[in-house]
């Protein structure tokens, strides 16, 4: 007899924010979220990509000083990032945490909807900004290995509290090194 899981019910969010139906929670090689393999694989591709980005292709240079990076466009990306941060926050920390309601996509689908919006647009509004910088591939390997070997290595590694804080003081200093 075969048994089929519900796959809507199952958790596979792997961990913060997810419904626990008694599943182990398991990484892709069986180890539990907070293993210090996992830790250590997650803080090892956020050192190689931030080094790479700085490094490399010298990005924080690029950025803040450079002539041909088109600056009206990458303030728009910071924008549409501010935006981000604060619908995440509104939804995770007041109505998660404070108001005490479980945060899935049938609770927030609004809210779901305008923050992949956001990013895409956030995204179009990056690529413009480095695109006459850098050039069509280079900067969607920057744009790479920032989202998926910084930001999404660091969302999976801390709490949200941790992630909207750190989140807000670095968007803060960075908008005052920009400025």
């Amino acid at each position: 007899m075969v048994v089929i899981s519900d796959v809507e019910a199952s958790n596979l969010g792997g961990g913060r924010g997810a419904i626990s139906n008694g599943q182990n929670d398991a990484s892709e090689f069986g180890l539990p979220p907070r293993h210090p393999m996992n830790i250590a694989k997650r803080m090892t591709v956020i050192g190689c990509c931030s080094w790479g980005l700085v490094s490399h292709f010298g990005i924080w240079n690029a950025i803040l000083h450079s002539p041909r990076v088109s600056h009206e466009w990458f303030k728009f990306g910071l924008a549409g990032s501010l935006l981000i941060l604060a619908i995440k926050t509104y939804v995770e920390l007041y109505r998660g945490r404070m108001q005490r309601q479980q945060v899935n996509y049938v609770n927030f689908k609004q809210e779901t909807h305008l923050i992949m919006i956001a990013i895409l647009v956030t995204t179009i509004s990056f690529h413009a900004a480095l695109w006459p910088e850098y050039g069509g591939l280079r900067t969607m390997l920057i744009m790479f290995l920032f989202g998926w070997g910084v930001l999404l290595q660091f969302i999976l590694l801390v709490p949200t509290y941790v992630q909207n804080a750190v989140f807000f003081i670095l968007m803060t200093f960075f908008i005052q090194q920009y400025a």
